[in-house]
């Protein structure tokens, strides 16, 4: 844009230019910021993926389970409770359309986005420089006419010093018009300007952007739901870690204890009550250093032991069992503390 824009836009006089400028301006900075997100999801993956390739690490679907059954656990609402439920529905449908069941192919879906956000931005920047020569070319086509009365002075010119001379003195309004003739050429080689033909043109060039940028947008979907999984699955493993601070501190607690009452702290075992949890959220707690599983109710046992979430652990049963339920219980849980 040249000083006239500048200063019409300056006085607050938006102009084409201008607009097409800050269109131009908004359009890159969301491609800069789904670009931004998915390298940093790039690298999120990396340190996740060192995190869980560590034996009895729990897996990305049950990290994600693990983090609504926490969100659910505080809940004080049906509403609430419901409104996880259809969350955690979009982020499990999302994974299962594309494909998605552990961190290799989550990666994968991760790369994939950053290819072709790649190859779209080059399309774009392609499309948009080819967008901004065209509307320069109605100003080159006025430098042209402007400024060759100059450039036919100079071969009006037939003596070299002279010829020198006047090159020194009109460096700037030759060199105008030489880029110019170059940039006229390039599109008209017939050398008449035709302007529908450019109107034309720049019609499909914008055309083609809205429809690359359309797939970008696109691409910025898929790029907030890994965004929100990122964000689930950190909050998850947060919330293990504090676990397992807690466990190691609760550990510490029964060793001093069973050393004071002069017993093996080895042979105390650590029981942790499962008590409404799902088969994912137990099967994240396994990697903890707990010793048993404790179950209050025969259905949850059932489930949690059928589905292996006790990873290879003992399961006891703690709660009250009536005797018409036994035999559901046997060959499930090593140990039945109570029976009506």
């Amino acid at each position: 844009e040249g000083p006239t824009v500048r200063a019409m836009e300056h006085k607050g006089i938006p102009t084409e230019k201008g607009e097409f400028n800050r269109w131009v301006k908004a359009t890159n900075a969301a491609i800069r910021d789904i670009r931004k997100k998915i390298a940093a999801l790039a690298e999120w993956l990396k340190e996740v993926k060192a995190e869980l390739s560590k034996p009895k690490s729990p897996d990305l679907v049950s990290l994600l389970q693990a983090y609504f059954d926490r969100r659910n656990a505080g809940a004080y609402s049906q509403k609430a409770r419901i409104n996880n439920l259809k969350e955690m529905n979009t982020l499990f449908n999302y994974l299962m359309e594309n494909g998605i069941h552990d961190l290799e192919t989550l990666e994968d879906r991760v790369n994939t986005l950053r290819e072709s956000s790649d190859a779209l931005k080059e399309t774009l920047d392609s499309q948009t420089v080819h967008m901004k020569e065209i509307r320069k070319l109605p100003d080159y086509l006025t430098a042209y006419h402007e400024m060759k009365p100059i450039y036919d002075g100079l071969q009006k010119i037939k003596f070299t010093r002279s010829k020198e001379k006047y090159k020194s003195d009109h460096a700037a309004e030759l060199k105008q018009f030489y880029e110019a003739r170059r940039k006229l050429s390039a599109e008209f080689p017939d050398g008449k300007f035709d302007r529908q033909k450019l109107d034309a043109e720049y019609a499909r060039l914008e055309q083609e952007h809205e429809e690359t940028y359309a797939q970008f947008k696109s691409i910025r979907a898929d790029s907030q739901q890994l965004w929100k999984i990122k964000s689930c699955v950190d909050s998850a493993r947060k919330n293990l870690e504090q676990m397992q601070e807690a466990v190691a501190e609760i550990r510490e607690k029964m060793a001093a204890a069973a050393r004071e009452a002069g017993r093996d702290p080895a042979a105390v075992q650590l029981c942790a009550a499962c008590k409404t949890r799902t088969a994912q959220t137990v099967a994240a707690s396994a990697a903890l250093p707990i010793d048993v599983f404790g179950e209050n109710h025969v259905q949850e046992l059932c489930a949690n032991f059928d589905a292996g979430a006790y990873c290879g652990k003992p399961s006891h049963f703690i709660g009250h069992l009536q005797t018409n339920k036994i035999k559901k219980v046997l060959g499930r849980a090593s140990l039945i503390q109570s029976v009506d």
